[in-house]
């Protein structure tokens, strides 16, 4: 059973403070990868048997009298199990420039599923 439980918060991904410089720009980055994976896996199994039995009786002036019994089973387990997964990721790289005397931050919502 798959259960869901989102949650959601902001991240700072980039502080890029210039403040105390009065004449440079200054540029800062950051490299973020972002994505999705999903995995599935199922089993299939499938069986056959077979029973075969055949009595033989006789007796002669009932002095004495035989049986034969023969049993026989057969089967074969075909189990198959299948996985399959599914991944798609992005990379980027962001680069922002800070002129003097200024602070930037940067944040991006943090989406947790559990």
């Amino acid at each position: 059973m798959i259960s869901c439980d989102p949650t959601d918060s902001y991240e700072t991904v980039l502080a890029c403070d210039n403040r105390l410089n009065n004449e440079t720009t200054i540029t800062c980055s950051f490299t973020e990868t972002i994505g999705t994976s999903y995995t599935a896996e199922a089993t299939e199994s499938q069986s056959v048997s077979t029973e075969v039995a055949e009595t033989i009786q006789g007796g002669l002036a009932d002095i004495f009298s035989t049986s034969l019994a023969v049993s026989t089973t057969t089967g074969y387990d075909w189990s198959t199990t299948t996985s399959e997964t599914f991944s798609v990721t992005q990379t980027r790289t962001v680069e922002v420039e800070v002129p003097p005397g200024v602070l930037v931050i940067n944040v991006v919502p943090n989406l947790i599923f559990t």
